[in-house]
């Protein structure tokens, strides 16, 4: 029982250590594309970014329905500080789309979290 205690704890900390979420700091800008909401995030710094992130795009956490309250707020950051070319912070949750884009968990007005 110890060795299967021992073996899930190894493999727990290996999915820690592995599983890098992307940071995202710089000016963003917003835009829905055939009904999907984007975020380019070519202009921005980008660091800890996962393996499977493989374009300048991220999508948000919450999809593109914007009848989702927290989607409106995060859109409303996004728009304002890309319009008055301010930067934002997004903290990304270490996965991806099948595109290839990271899904953004945190979208926080200013240069950190």
């Amino acid at each position: 029982m110890k060795s299967w205690n021992a073996l899930a704890l190894t493999i727990l900390g290996l999915a820690a250590t592995s599983a890098n979420a992307g940071d995202y700091i710089g000016v963003a800008q917003p835009y829905f594309y055939h009904g999907g909401f984007y975020v380019n995030t070519a202009g921005m710094t980008r660091t800890n970014r996962p393996a499977c992130a493989t374009r300048d795009f991220v999508t948000l956490e919450e999809g593109s329905d914007m009848s989702n309250p927290l989607l409106k707020a995060k859109f409303a950051i996004l728009l304002s500080a890309f319009m008055s070319d301010r930067k934002v912070y997004l903290g990304g949750t270490g996965t991806c789309t099948s595109e290839g884009d990271e899904i953004i968990f945190i979208v926080s007005p200013g240069t950190s979290s």
